[in-house]
């Protein structure tokens, strides 16, 4: 799943870096020794953009693509499987897709939607 994402996602941005203009996306840093973002005017080193990474490796200026998207989180079932219980899974909403995706991959026995009990209780 990961791998068809990070394909996917590699070819959209690999053509957005192609798109790129030079002096209005991003310049060339002497000193990096390879493109940078320009944020107000200015180059930034250290922001970071796939489409970039691309973009410099296109143009000869990087041998690897960094892929370390920031809001990127991937799961390890291995280490939730560490806990007895967890409570308070972040960003999910309960719907029956992600309940089936938690029981199934981390064999969870889930407790209902918090409005629910606070009804019920």
């Amino acid at each position: 799943m990961f791998a068809s994402f990070a394909a996917t996602r590699l070819d959209k941005e690999w053509n957005r870096g192609a798109q790129m203009t030079p002096g209005e996306d991003f310049v060339f840093v002497k000193d990096v020794g390879k493109y940078c973002a320009l944020q107000s005017g200015r180059a930034n080193p250290k922001t970071w953009s796939l489409a970039l990474e691309c973009r410099n490796f296109q143009d000869g200026l990087g041998r690897d693509i960094l892929f370390q998207e920031r809001l990127f989180v991937m799961s390890r079932p291995r280490v939730f499987r560490k806990y007895s219980r967890i409570l308070g899974l972040s960003g999910s909403i309960g719907s029956q897709p992600e309940r089936d995706f938690l029981r199934d991959t981390y064999s969870s026995s889930l407790v209902p939607r918090f409005l629910v009990r606070m009804l019920q209780g």
